[in-house]
């Protein structure tokens, strides 16, 4: 995994993750910046997949129960490997459903990080890599 804070490289053990209640919101006094984390596919379904086809058909179920649509209906419940075809749906996927879980599998706590990732603004597939990307507040 590489880690960029305002498009610079930095060592993955300088970040950290907000794993609180308040994870999207920002303290008026501390100076946010932008953040992207980059995964190849490969390590993007090794950590994720699971998860991913769990949650899938648990939406898949209350979708037929409540005869609902959802993001996961609109992409046809498909594979992670073939939703990454599908740029919009994968970042919304990932933003609402996966983001944080992903963070909590990727991101290893540190006792004093330089920098907390504190939102999911989106993600998006660029070649064999995962982009995620958002907002981080320094520390």
């Amino acid at each position: 995994m590489e880690v960029e804070i305002n498009n610079l490289n930095i060592d993955v053990d300088k970040v950290g993750y907000n794993d609180g209640l308040n994870f999207g919101r920002f303290i008026e006094n501390k100076e946010v910046v932008n953040y992207t984390l980059k995964l190849s596919k490969n390590q993007f379904l090794t950590v994720i997949e699971a998860d991913y086809n769990q949650i899938r058909d648990e939406i898949k179920v209350d979708d037929e129960a409540m005869n609902d649509t959802s993001e996961f209906s609109e992409v046809g419940y498909c594979s992670l490997e073939d939703l990454f075809t599908k740029n919009a749906a994968f970042s919304d996927i990932v933003k609402t459903y996966l983001g944080r879980l992903l963070l909590e599998k990727v991101v290893i706590p540190q006792e004093n990080p330089k920098y907390i990732i504190n939102s999911i603004g989106g993600a998006k597939v660029e070649g064999n890599a995962l982009i995620i990307y958002g907002k981080a507040f320094v520390t």
